[in-house]
């Protein structure tokens, strides 16, 4: 049996392990995805939508769209292609594939269309249906402002590129830019994910021009219905494949599936880069074609979450002194038996979708798209669970043996203090960690808006579920592991049994991602805390950060 002593040191040494693992995970990856930009000039601008030709017309307010622009030379000419994100992306999520079309010689516009990312102003939503009169303004504005910059190719017609809403957008500028309504000259367009064809009129392969329809091989059976519908508009036979036509005349048109790629992944597919850098090298890119997308970043970002949740580990034990053995504190309290447990979060969760379902009203108050119904689900389950829990502890057949508790040993003077600010640190550790790896890949990070005004809420509902939540499970963590699936699976499950916001299919995958990663946060703080919310803490500001600046801000 080992002492106290050589047990420290073993404790110790891990931590030393577990450090450098850490550094070997985030520093490569750290400086892989920084360099995968270099030689690219980045810049930023505020496109006015007055820019637009028909501003006047279009019934919308004259406001400011965030871009950002990728470049290899921004004072020589190169063909322009506009990159726009879908429902709850940013130009972000966009800019892996920004990053290969720059590298291969084109200038990259990436917007922030209103509601998203840097963009402050709400975007009008009425019945859960988006208002397009306002997309479709910021991309006709972007789309005017990137055809006139010093980078744009004056005799080369532009191109656009667009992800799910975005697609919708970018196919329906091009159908206007084909039939002559007053749009930038536009040589071709690639939808990723387009949601429904039903802007794609029937008869003729010129309008729009040179369109490609993408899908990914995993996405829902509606994106793949709207590329072959939008491919048989115009060649009524077509079959997915290389496609038909000629990108000289305009009347080029295909429909293909990336292979084993979702919703989100088709975003970061090498598939997906390359298709739309050949079609966009034939229709509108350089007369030598052929070029080489590149590597995607997300096995680097992978690898960056990963290190961060193994730092988080040594930088807690560094924070947090380990508990004298003997001593109470929050994790000697009494837990229910596993099978109890999972009853509990199961039970919890349903209910928290019927509140959720029922208070439909008070969610919509909320200026988060989605993040109305998200706020409801987690206080009211987590109300249920610490309700659940505080009658199972009253009866001890439904509880494991209790961890023998030595009443002469106590915690050491000062504790609260330094558990306080040790527990500002951690979080603040896993807010950064989470915004490092967000502003690489789907989100600003950027509180813009009224999404400042509303983070403590969902800080406060988040933490709510978490303490709860640790009541419940402890330091089981496979346990933690179960609740966190079960409170995913349910989320998921609302949708069909209870018309949950559809939304929460693309969304909660990210979410089930995060809390795998929050796991770790907890089960390591709640081994050494002192005082019962510092586990929800540390957990909980993270992730509401996460929903504060990745869901749309609605009106």
């Amino acid at each position: 049996m080992s002492t106290p002593r050589s047990a420290t040191g073993t404790r110790r040494l891990s931590s030393w392990v577990l450090g450098l693992v850490a550094l070997l995970l985030t520093l490569p990856a750290t400086l892989v995805l920084a360099g995968q930009s270099a030689g690219l000039e980045r810049g930023t601008a505020l496109v006015q939508r007055s820019v637009a030709p028909g501003f006047a017309d279009a019934g919308v307010p004259d406001t400011a769209v965030p871009v950002t622009t990728l470049v290899e030379d921004g004072d020589a000419p190169h063909p322009v292609v506009v990159v726009v994100h879908g429902f709850a992306g940013s130009a972000q999520l966009m800019d892996d594939l920004g990053v290969s079309l720059a590298r291969a010689g084109y200038a990259v516009v990436l917007p922030d269309l209103t509601g998203h990312g840097r963009n402050p102003v709400p975007l009008p939503v009425s019945d859960g249906v988006v208002a397009t009169d306002a997309i479709d303004a910021d991309l006709a504005a972007v789309a005017r402002w990137a055809s006139q910059q010093p980078f744009a190719e004056p005799s080369r017609p532009i191109a656009l590129v667009g992800h799910s809403m975005g697609a919708g957008a970018v196919t329906r500028y091009a159908v206007a830019a084909s039939q002559g309504e007053g749009q930038v000259p536009l040589g071709a367009t690639v939808a990723l994910s387009l949601p429904s064809a039903d802007d794609l009129p029937a008869g003729s392969a010129l309008v729009p021009r040179n369109l490609l329809l993408l899908y990914g091989g995993n996405e829902q059976q509606r994106f793949v219905d709207a590329a072959l519908e939008g491919l048989r508009a115009a060649y009524p036979d077509g079959v997915v494949g290389p496609g038909y036509g000629s990108p000289v005349d305009g009347t080029a048109r295909a429909a293909d599936v990336v292979p084993r790629a979702d919703h989100i992944t088709i975003l970061f597919s090498a598939d997906t880069r390359q298709q739309t850098l050949d079609w966009l090298d034939t229709t509108v890119g350089a007369p030598s074609s052929g070029h080489d997308a590149g590597g995607s970043r997300i096995l680097w970002l992978l690898l960056l979450m990963v290190g961060a949740a193994v730092g988080f580990v040594p930088l807690a034990r560094l924070l947090l002194p380990a508990r004298t053995p003997g001593e109470g504190g929050p994790a000697e309290a009494p837990r229910p038996r596993a099978l109890v447990a999972l009853g509990v979060a199961v039970v919890a969760s349903a209910v928290g979708s019927l509140a959720a379902a029922a208070l439909a009203g008070v969610a919509a108050r909320v200026p988060l798209a989605v993040g109305g119904y998200v706020i409801v689900w987690f206080v009211c389950a987590g109300a249920v669970v610490a309700l659940l829990t505080t009658l199972v502890r009253r009866r001890a057949s439904w509880l494991p043996p209790a961890r023998a508790v030595d009443a002469d040993v106590v915690a050491p003077s000062g504790y609260v203090l330094r558990e306080v600010l040790a527990v500002m640190a951690l979080t603040a550790y896993g807010v950064v960690a989470l915004g490092l790896v967000g502003r690489m890949t789907w989100s600003a990070f950027d509180l813009a808006g009224d999404r400042r005004s509303w983070l403590l809420v969902v800080e406060l509902a988040f933490i709510a579920w978490f303490w709860a939540d640790d009541r419940l499970v402890g330091a089981r963590w496979w346990l933690a592991l179960v609740t966190r699936v079960v409170a995913v699976v349910v989320l998921l499950a609302s949708v069909v049994v209870l018309g949950a916001p559809g939304f929460l299919t693309l969304l909660v995958p990210l979410m089930a991602i995060v809390l795998g990663l929050l796991l770790v946060y907890g089960q390591t703080v709640t081994r050494r805390a002192r005082l019962p919310w510092s586990v929800a803490v540390v957990q909980g500001v993270p992730l509401a950060y996460l929903v504060t600046t990745t869901f749309p801000l609605v009106s």
